[in-house]
């Protein structure tokens, strides 16, 4: 399974006139690909709401429109990587609370001790102060990210590989 996200592009030309709501596109993907409705949640969470007209159709338009002028391109997350990272945080005892293309949200009734612990091997996870069981992990993208962040959960190898395909009969 392959979803998209969209990731700013490189730009050497001046920006043309554009709105606020791109503006604000533009600076979020500057941080890291997202998904459309992940740009929406984040807008929120930070206020841009409150001097941006915010709603999904506009949000859907804008994202295109940038990608048809050339300053967002689509990015591909594949399914492995994050069939791999449920496999590891089930095995490690989370609970699955939800995800996205990039990310997994999780529950642990240990979660402030375990953000600690993985903070301290150099996995940065999120933290919610109104959920304190909640944490969400980013998908490893590569094979040295999924060792590592296996290592910091305890795990032996057999967590390590994605799930396998399964066999036809």
């Amino acid at each position: 399974m392959i979803n998209s996200v969209y990731s700013k592009r490189y730009m050497s030309d001046p920006l043309p006139d554009i709105s606020p709501l791109a503006l604000s596109i533009l600076e979020l993907l500057d941080e890291r690909p997202m998904h459309p409705y992940e740009l929406a949640s984040t807008m929120r969470e930070r206020h841009h709401d409150e001097f941006i007209r915010l709603n999904f159709g506009t949000l859907y338009h804008t994202v295109e429109m940038l990608e048809r002028n050339g300053l967002v391109g689509r990015v591909t997350c594949e399914g492995a990587d994050a069939a791999a990272l449920d496999k590891m945080l089930a095995v490690a005892g989370f609970a699955s609370a939800g995800g996205s293309p990039l990310f997994r949200l999780v529950r642990h009734e240990d979660a402030q001790g375990w953000f600690e612990r993985l903070a301290k091997s150099g996995i940065l996870v999120r933290r919610f102060e109104a959920r304190p069981a909640w944490l969400r992990f980013g998908i490893a993208g590569s094979d040295a990210a999924r060792m590592r962040l296996c290592a910091a959960l305890g795990l032996d190898s057999k967590a390590r590989a994605a799930p396998e395909a399964p066999r036809s009969s």
